[in-house]
């Protein structure tokens, strides 16, 4: 028996992260560009879809309704493209130190699970040493009112971190332990491809093309029209970021001088403004941000991840030790 168009199921992505591995690039230069697909996530512009996506990760439980997002999902999308959900968030367990706090990464696997039983799932994992150097320099640019990131070193930020956890408090590495989420998601789904960041990134368009644009199912030919080449969220150094908040300091002086900032300047100009100034700053070359280990957060590193990654090598059949990771 044939099977038509209306038969066929459709095909599903769902891209989790992980946060600084190319998440931004990918959501911008790609998704976002593309109209062959159905896409949500950093860069789609439909408000409701956007939302649908956040509830599922951010939403708890008591107001949690899995058939509204259901009923926003399938009266928006258009029924014969693939659909792309990304957002890193996905892969972030519950922190304290950010400022948006996800579900639990079980609550939020099952809830895609509920929505999308046949979903295939992206995950791409970067060097455990990287990762956290760059969520260093991350929190210092948009966690500034959670933890007192601008007075401390990135040592002191990693031992800080080392302590919650020898104390058996929430820390920032739980985030990366690839092996937990992936073999999460390959309990859930039938399939979970894990790619490599450090691979990725030395060919970047042949990644979309060769491997993404067959993973998601779309002409290679008629996608590649639509991807822009650019490098997204890249690491900042030290003069952008102190660019950028005496700027903000000095905004927001003179808005308090003039009284009520909405009367005079509106949300949404305010946002349009600092979204300017942080492109313009964040080309600031100079002033690189010290994120040096030392031996014994090293050693510390490479005792916390060594048996997962050594898991996770094995499952995707791929020497992490090859790109650097503690192994």
């Amino acid at each position: 028996m044939n099977i038509t168009m209306k038969d066929k199921k459709q095909n599903t992505i769902i891209h989790i992260g992980m946060p600084k591995a190319a998440s931004t690039s990918l959501q911008q230069n790609f998704f976002s560009r593309l109209p062959l697909i159905n896409y949500v996530g950093l860069g789609s512009d439909n408000t409701a879809l956007k939302k649908a996506l956040k509830r599922i990760i951010f939403e708890k439980d008591l107001y949690y309704r899995e058939s509204e997002i259901k009923n926003v999902f399938e009266t928006s999308f258009k029924k014969n493209l693939p659909i792309v959900l990304s957002h890193e968030n996905v892969c972030m367990p519950i922190l304290k130190q950010f400022t948006k706090i996800p579900q639990e990464r079980e609550t939020i696997a099952n809830r895609f699970k509920a929505i999308y039983p046949d979903a295939k799932i992206l995950i791409i994992i970067r060097n455990q040493f990287n990762i956290h150097q760059s969520m260093y320099v991350q929190k210092l640019k948009g966690e500034r009112n959670n933890i007192p990131i601008k007075k401390i070193s990135f040592n002191k930020w990693i031992n800080w971190n080392i302590n919650l956890h020898e104390n058996g408090q929430d820390n920032i590495f739980r985030f990366a332990e690839y092996d937990s989420i992936i073999s999460l998601y390959k309990s859930l789904f039938r399939e979970v491809k894990v790619v490599i960041f450090e691979e990725m990134i030395k060919d970047m368009q042949s990644f979309v093309s060769d491997e993404l644009c067959t993973f998601i199912q779309v002409d290679s030919e008629k996608a590649m029209k639509h991807y822009f080449d650019t490098k997204k969220n890249s690491r900042r150094s030290k003069a952008s970021i102190m660019t950028e908040e005496g700027i903000r300091i000095t905004l927001n002086f003179f808005r308090d001088k003039l009284g009520n900032p909405q009367k005079n300047i509106s949300i949404e100009k305010r946002k349009t403004i600092m979204k300017r100034i942080h492109r313009i700053t964040h080309l600031i070359p100079f002033g690189k941000i010290d994120t040096t280990y030392s031996e014994n957060e090293k050693k510390f590193l490479e005792t916390y991840y060594k048996a997962g990654n050594r898991k996770v090598s094995e499952q995707i059949g791929i020497d992490l030790g090859k790109y650097g990771y503690p192994i």
